[in-house]
C-alpha cells in the first residue's frame, strides 16, 4: 500500500495520503511518522486522506488508537481530519472512531 507524508508549512499541518489496503501495522507506521513530524515541526493539525484506501484494521485496533497516541507522546490538542472513501462499506470504521 503506497502512502506519502509531508509537512505543509503554509497550512501548518501534516498531510498523509494513502491508497489501497491499509493494515493495522501500516496504519501505525503512518501514525509514528506523523508523530515524528509533530515533534519536528510542532504541528497540531493532521489531514489524513484515505479516500482511495481500504482500511483493513479491525475495530478493536481503532478503539485502541487514543491509548497509542498517548503512549507515543501525541499532543492533547491535536486535531485530525480524515477524508474517507465515498460510499465505502467500511465507513462505519471511520464513524466508530469519530464517536469514540
Amino acid at each position: 500500500m503506497p502512502w506519502t507524508i509531508e509537512y505543509l508549512p503554509d497550512d501548518q499541518l501534516v498531510h498523509i495520503a494513502t491508497a489501497g489496503s491499509v493494515t493495522t501495522e501500516e496504519m501505525l507506521a503512518q501514525t509514528d511518522a506523523a508523530l515524528e513530524m509533530q515533534r519536528r515541526y510542532e504541528v497540531r493539525k493532521f489531514l489524513i486522506d484515505y479516500s482511495a484506501a481500504n482500511l483493513q484494521a479491525p475495530l478493536a485496533e481503532l478503539f485502541n488508537l487514543p491509548d497509542y497516541y498517548s503512549a507515543h507522546t501525541a499532543r492533547q490538542q491535536s486535531r485530525i481530519a480524515v477524508i474517507v472513501p465515498p460510499e465505502s462499506r467500511q465507513r462505519e470504521k471511520f464513524e466508530f472512531y469519530e464517536d469514540g
